[in-house]
């Protein structure tokens, strides 16, 4: 008798480190899904207590299992274990990430005294024009918030403040996982979309 999609999925869900990562390097998605479920909230804290930018956080997150799903292979069980390769890449991009930072924020440094020099023209305190632009800043964030339905604040509040995982706010909130994680990845876009307006 062959199995179900279900027996499947259990058969995944129970199977050890190892023999996800081998099906990760066969393509197999529910491979990729487990050690996401398993390990998603230990590198995103890394990720958020590093970077301190909830947002940054989540897409180095996404980075990194894209990485571990196209580059699978890279994984040598000789080496070490599977959750040390994830937590290494982990580390790996944070430090990355950091460094971009850096090197970013030493741009801005010379951008930042530019400014100051023409402050310094302008006089003291922010003009009108500056004045505007964070009030509409201010506007444009507390409409995009206000924007999203109640039930996807409620998740986002819960993954972002509580770092809770997809799994724990699906229990808490008693609603399906997969509805969570529809209603977080929903405001994500939307909150995305206002800001790239």
């Amino acid at each position: 008798m062959g199995h179900t999609p279900q027996d499947s999925n259990n058969s995944v869900q129970g199977a050890d480190d190892y023999a996800l990562m081998d099906g990760v390097r066969a393509r197999n998605p529910e491979a990729l899904a487990a050690l996401y479920e398993r390990y998603g909230r230990a590198v995103h804290g890394l990720c958020l207590r590093a970077l301190n930018d909830p947002r940054d956080a989540e897409d180095l997150l996404i980075d990194i299992f894209s990485e571990i799903w196209e580059r699978g292979d890279r994984f040598d069980a000789n080496r070490g274990s599977p959750v040390g390769h994830i937590m290494g890449l982990a580390r790996s991009r944070v430090v990355d990430r950091l460094r971009s930072r850096r090197s970013a924020s030493r741009a801005g440094v010379a951008q930042a005294a530019s400014l100051d020099a023409i402050d310094d023209v302008r006089g003291p305190g922010a003009g009108p024009l500056d004045a505007a632009i964070d009030a509409e800043q201010a506007r444009k964030v507390a409409a995009s918030l206000q924007s999203l339905t109640a039930d996807q604040r409620e998740a986002l509040e819960l993954a972002y403040f509580q770092a809770l995982s997809h799994s724990e706010i699906a229990e808490r909130l008693g609603q399906p996982l997969g509805t969570i994680k529809s209603r977080i990845r929903q405001a994500l876009i939307h909150l995305r979309e206002a800001f790239d307006c």
